[in-house]
């Protein structure tokens, strides 16, 4: 136990002056790293050791576990007791104890159980299955957010069918889904004498409403209540806090606005932002000193926040030295970008540091792919911080099954996989007849299902067992199609699969992670553009000689530089026509003359040899595993790092349109929580912080050249040390082009209406280019064609894209409230276009009244 008199020392004046604040409400807004936790700790050993408040006479509120074990651990020592007296717990822990002292009031036993995640979906299965409802139109996991949000909102049943008396009147789509389940699924928990954890807070909340008596128990017996990271806080929390504090009004609430970054869970930064209207009275005190990082870290971090509106402001500072200026590396593409990261840590490590020192963060799950590859390739150990492995992803291994199955017809474990997914009312007890009559037989599980008119045990389910055998059998013929490259093929077999699909339809029903499934999807269209070409860069090596044999080849090699960086070359024409030269180069590359022995070999290789050997390589990476020690770099996205520290932290992904997203880009409110999710990544570094940003990147299957981050052009210039590729000085010239797109402070984004600024009219910018080129490359080949039939060679371009059609709108030109046309499902009206990988999500409003989530690219719509 720490001496009285001396505890204080230890505290700066800000620090001292909240612990030792007497009566009435406090907030204290504790910037990152500032000591918050021990300012807390203090304080309640401050009320108990120097006030004698007694320890039953105090709560604090965290938000995990952990916090509150920690809180308890470093109170005990303070005060040298046992802390066991005080309520100090999450805010579920607290309500389950006044829940089981008074929930016979609301007709719970004391002994009520508390229903996990899958407890709760078969308890919605089991009423699906009595209530005879559609199992394909509600995925159980989607209906218990739906739930969820209702009862984060504070509506009962009663609450809920009073505000929505009719499923019409459902104005959104988690109310239409929580419709036909919500007083079902309360009424079998009260008869189970249980509750989920949403109920913990309902319930206490309708307790202390319906029975005041109770409430003012708690609020007479709490005289002072503390509430950690008060800035995520949601509705509900926000209730009962301010309901047990009515009493005494001694509430003390720590936490940072400028680190709310939990919107999409519920947590409402105004809550934070408006306690003084809450309380007029309270005492505001800041904490500013921060003992994490150095200055010139904090600099930029001060630097970036500043611009939001919407803030209480503060700014941080230390006493530390200024330490290393912020690297900025401009890489030439997202390999460049992972090879730097991977190469600053190996030296690093040489020099005495250890791995387990240095974080990656990224904005979104899929630039974890190419960190991946190449801490694999560099046997570097690494761990994905709450998160998956890009292969272990479920939608991605649903993908590599189909795959696996389409390769290998007789692959019965893949079959087991996909036969159901997406859900095609295939039952376990049929997959089972059919993998019995495989064995019995010696045949495959997919020969059983194209045979199964033969088996009158699996009549029941003939027709969809066959159609599952046929859809298998198509995708396996179009690896014939020779307008399909690897990605193109995968992209196919995504959407032909109906995995896509289901996706959006559990979108649709409110399942909160689809879109990051979507972009995961994407992303694999950019693992295989990689790895053929890859594939190529290690089997092709052409000599000068050999393509001087060529006079086509000759030519693209003489182009090859010029087409490197576009911001300053002319675009290449004939006759007026514009060429996509790195387009035409890959095409002749494909082939040459017939005598040419390698390009021979090259002409005989398939799609299905291509098929093989990347999920050869799929396997070959998911079976790699670093070390176990604990001594490993860790890579995790930005919400997962808050409350995490490192001595070196890099933020890979600096580009407008990813970090900010391009949905933030037209919503102030979305683009301050992105700011506030830069300045908690800054924040997560002690000495070194490095940010990258690429030239262009090739993100879910496309390549792209975003101007550099909002957020950094918001640092300071002379606390940045500017590096790019050794090797090019190229890239300089393509993000200075890039980097002169200018964007308000809303952004110019818009699906449908280009804005100017998305397309410099300098001409010479790379973004126009590509523009100027994807009008022309048709005609070009054509063009090209035309020239190589004068040779002796003759060069069969294949088609751009597959199924494309001349009236097929492209993804700018949509639009809110346009009519358009969908080969499949008719005609509609588009309602909503939702930008997300490169691609958009687009919901129709059919003619028929149905609405449909769909793909735009893979939707091909045409204007009606």
């Amino acid at each position: 136990m720490e001496n009285t008199s001396t505890i204080y020392n230890d505290l700066n004046a800000a620090q001292k002056e909240a612990v030792l604040y007497g009566e009435g409400p406090l907030l204290i807004l504790a910037g990152a790293g500032s000591g918050k936790t021990r300012v807390v700790t203090y304080r309640i050993s401050h009320l108990i050791k120097d006030l004698q408040v007694m320890p039953q006479q105090i709560m604090a509120l965290t938000f995990t576990n952990k916090a509150a074990l920690e809180m308890k651990e470093r109170v005990s020592k303070l005060i040298g007791s046992n802390v066991d007296r005080m309520w100090i717990g999450t805010f579920h822990s607290v309500m389950v104890k006044v829940l089981r002292q008074f929930g016979s009031l609301l007709h719970y036993s004391p002994s009520f159980q508390i229903l996990d995640t899958e407890e709760q979906q078969k308890l919605i299965k089991t009423i699906l299955q009595e209530q005879g409802l559609d199992k394909d139109m509600y995925d159980p996991r989607a209906v218990i957010q739906a739930i969820s949000k209702q009862k984060g909102r504070l509506l009962t049943v009663e609450q809920f069918y009073e505000k929505y008396p009719t499923l019409t009147k459902c104005l959104d789509s988690t109310a239409k889904l929580c419709f036909p389940f919500y007083a079902e699924y309360q009424k079998r928990l009260l008869s189970l004498n249980a509750m989920d954890f949403d109920d913990l807070l309902l319930n206490a909340y309708v307790l202390f409403v319906n029975y005041p008596h109770v409430l003012e128990l708690y609020a007479n017996r709490f005289r002072y209540i503390f509430v950690d990271e008060y800035q995520d806080t949601n509705f509900a929390q926000y209730n009962l806090v301010h309901m047990l504090s009515s009493k005494h009004r001694n509430l003390c609430v720590v936490g940072d606005d400028d680190q709310s970054i939990y919107a999409f869970r519920g947590a409402d930064v105004r809550i934070i932002l408006s306690f003084e209207e809450d309380f007029p009275d309270a005492k505001v005190i800041k904490l500013e000193q921060n003992y994490r990082s150095s200055a010139t870290i904090l600099q930029a971090a001060n630097n970036i926040i500043k611009h939001n509106r919407k803030r209480k402001a503060k700014e941080l500072w230390t006493t530390a030295a200024s330490g290393d200026k912020i690297t900025y590396y401009r890489a030439l593409n997202q390999q460049d970008e992972a090879d730097y990261v991977v190469e600053t840590i190996k030296k690093s490590v040489q020099q005495g540091q250890e791995y387990r020192q240095f974080a990656v963060l990224y904005r979104v799950n899929a630039l974890s792919r190419n960190l991946e590859l190449a801490f694999l390739k560099a046997q570097i150990p690494f761990h994905i911080f709450g998160g998956l492995r890009f292969y272990e992803r479920k939608e991605i291994k649903d993908v590599l099954a189909y795959l696996r199955l389409i390769c290998d017809p007789k692959d019965d474990l893949a079959f087991i996989r996909v036969v159901n997914t997406p859900k095609r009312q295939i039952g376990t007890s049929t997959v089972e007849k059919v993998l019995t009559l495989a064995r019995t037989s010696g045949k495959s599980a997919l020969e059983i299902c194209a045979e199964v008119s033969r088996y009158p045990e699996l009549q029941k389910a003939q027709n969809k067992l066959a159609t599952f055998a046929r859809l298998v059998a198509d995708m396996r013929r179009n690896l014939q199609n020779p307008a399909f490259t690897l990605a193109s093929y995968i992209e196919y077999v995504q959407n032909e699969s109906g995995l896509v699909e289901e996706i959006l339809n559990q979108m649709e029903k409110g399942r909160e992670d689809s879109a990051q499934r979507v972009e995961n999807l994407k992303e694999m269209l950019s693992d295989a553009v990689d790895f053929v070409k890859q594939a190529k860069f290690d089997t092709l090596d052409f000599t000068d000689e050999q393509l001087e044999e060529n006079d086509l080849l000759a030519f693209v090699s003489r182009e090859r530089k010029a087409i490197t960086d576009l911001s300053t070359a002319p675009v290449k024409t004939y006759d007026g026509k514009a060429a996509d030269l790195s387009l035409l180069e890959q095409e002749a590359l494909k082939r040459t003359t017939e005598s040419d022995s390698e390009a021979e070999s090259l002409r005989q290789r398939t799609l299905l040899d291509d098929l093989h050997d990347y999920l050869e390589m799929t396997v070959l990476n998911q079976a790699v595993e670093g070390e176990n020690d604990g001594n490993f770099v860790t890579l995790m996205t930005l919400h997962a790092a808050k409350g995490l520290e490192f001595d070196n932290v890099f933020i890979v992904g600096m580009e407008e349109s990813i970090f900010p997203g391009v949905r933030s880009l037209n919503n102030i409110e979305s683009l301050e929580e992105e700011r506030r999710l830069a300045y908690v990544g800054v924040t997560r570094a002690k000495k070194k912080l490095t940010l990258t940003a690429t030239a262009e990147r090739l993100l879910y299957g496309s390549t792209t050249y975003n101007p550099q981050s909002r957020f950094v052009k918001e640092i300071p210039p002379e606390l940045l040390d500017e590096k790019q590729n050794e090797t090019s000085t190229d890239n300089y010239d393509l993000f200075q082009h890039n980097d002169r797109r200018h964007y308000g402070s809303a952004g110019s984004f818009s699906f449908g209406n280009y804005q100017a600024d998305n397309y410099n009219s300098n001409k010479n910018t790379v973004a126009y280019s590509q523009r100027v080129i994807n009008k022309g490359v048709q005609e070009a080949m054509s063009q090209l064609h035309k020239i190589s039939n004068n040779k002796k060679t003759e060069i069969k371009l294949t088609p751009l894209a597959v199924g494309k059609s001349t009236n097929e709108l492209e993804l700018a030109q949509l639009k809110v409230n346009m009519r358009v046309v969908h080969a499949r499902l008719g005609h509609g009206v588009i309602k909503q276009i939702e930008p997300v990988a490169n691609d958009a999500i687009v919901v129709i409003q059919l003619d028929n009244g149905e609405s449909k989530r769909i793909m735009a690219k893979a939707a091909h719509l045409q204007r009606e």
